[in-house]
């Protein structure tokens, strides 16, 4: 080989080996600006469910979707599943989707179980992962009784000032829990101790505040501060029972300031046209003794006006024991017996001056007894507070506790 070749055959590898090289330097250089690129972070938004609390058994209930981008409000679009889980399990299982278009969205729904809806979006580069938050829904068998009932303490100006607000709170409340009953406690004001007995002034602010779908059954006694309201498009007046007096306790002046009532009403529930009988009661304070003696008398007078309907009792309890004067006449607390239970640990009474909920059993002393043989299905104590604090003016120094219970087909 010359010499001239061997030269042109050296700078020939100069070049190649040059070239790749640089070939080499260009795509790192290329890799490292794509690992550098700056990625556009998915946005967050919120995600609703909204839909009937409850339902008859077989019957469709729309659901409606909505979807906005949580920084600015922009609706969204796209495709989001539906989730459903039964009551008393923990596993979700997804039904369906739902095509949300501008921000909106809806599904028909033939439930056939109680149980929790939720929505959810499972990711997007443009859109990060969202869930609902989950819609308990009630499934109300056809032919069994099926009741959502309330109890509430709520003291009138005798007691706490600024009635007036504090009734819309109350009623608020009430209207949230979506109850078809509710059981009251202490609505004392003018009006109260007259002769003729008419509801006292409080009474009718409730009852005002509550509105047009509500009706007031007044106690027919002096002195008795037990109410009950009812929705009549959810159960039927049949009969509104004299006040039963609950005697009181030791002898003589104690015996008669200790005295208490029942006030008994007989419903037909509208949905399965089955008559049930409900009584409010405010049992003996500060003598726990004293009021699970009271439940007794409470008991009978009720057990003898139910003529073999079902009974349900609810009152501001003053104990937090079950009381087996009541369960004796087949009843049972609710709340104990509840397959799904919401703040039940939290007081009942919390002393008004108090800033905050308080969870302290011996102060669960508003409570709902019902037959043995009906499911509860549910038990809420509604707390009334945001962000973990009461808002003020407090609606009263007792929560209002609520519960949806279901009888067996006749």
């Amino acid at each position: 080989m010359t010499r001239t070749r061997r030269l042109l055959i050296l700078i020939g590898a100069c070049v190649l080996l040059c070239s790749v090289s640089a070939t080499a330097e260009g795509e790192a250089g290329a890799a490292l600006g794509a690992g550098t690129a700056v990625v556009a972070e998915a946005a967050q938004s919120d995600l609703t469910i909204t839909m009937p609390s409850s339902a008859k058994d077989g019957s469709q209930v729309t659901a409606q979707v909505s979807w906005q981008r949580t920084a600015d409000g922009a609706p969204l679009s796209g495709q989001v599943a539906l989730d459903f889980r039964r009551r008393g399990l923990e596993t979700w299982r997804t039904l369906t989707s739902v095509d949300v278009v501008d921000g909106a969205g809806q599904v028909v729904l033939t439930p056939r179980d109680d149980g929790s809806y939720r929505v959810r979006w499972a990711g997007s580069p443009e859109i990060a992962p969202v869930e609902s938050s989950p819609a308990v829904f009630d499934n109300r068998p056809v032919g069994g009784v099926v009741l959502r009932i309330g109890q509430y303490n709520l003291p009138g100006p005798d007691k706490l000032s600024r009635s007036s607000t504090r009734a819309i709170k109350a009623a608020l409340s009430i209207k949230a829990a979506d109850v078809d009953v509710v059981t009251f406690n202490e609505l004392v004001g003018p009006g109260h101790n007259s002769a003729t007995n008419p509801p006292s002034s409080f009474a009718r602010t409730v009852l005002r505040a509550l509105g047009s779908k509500w009706r007031l059954i007044t106690p027919t006694m002096k002195y008795n501060e037990n109410y009950i309201a009812y929705r009549p498009d959810r159960v039927e007046l049949i009969v509104q029972y004299a006040d039963r007096v609950v005697p009181g306790i030791g002898t003589g002046e104690t015996r008669r300031k200790t005295a208490r009532h029942v006030t008994p009403v007989l419903f037909k529930d509208r949905g399965s046209n089955q008559p049930v009988l409900v009584a409010a009661t405010h049992l003996v304070n500060n003598n726990r003794a004293g009021a699970r003696k009271q439940a007794y008398a409470v008991g009978r007078h009720t057990a003898e006006l139910s003529s073999g309907y079902p009974v349900v009792v609810g009152g501001d309890m003053n104990t937090p024991d079950q009381l087996a004067g009541l369960t004796s006449q087949g009843l049972k607390d609710v709340r104990r017996a509840a397959v799904q239970r919401t703040n039940a640990t939290y007081s009942t009474y919390v002393k008004y001056s108090r800033t905050r909920p308080v969870k302290d059993a011996s102060w669960i002393i508003d409570q709902i007894y019902a037959p043995k043989s009906w499911t509860v299905s549910r038990w809420v104590t509604a707390l009334g507070a945001r962000n973990g604090s009461f808002t003020r003016p407090r609606a009263s120094d007792h929560l209002l506790v609520w519960s949806t219970l279901k009888g067996p087909r006749p």
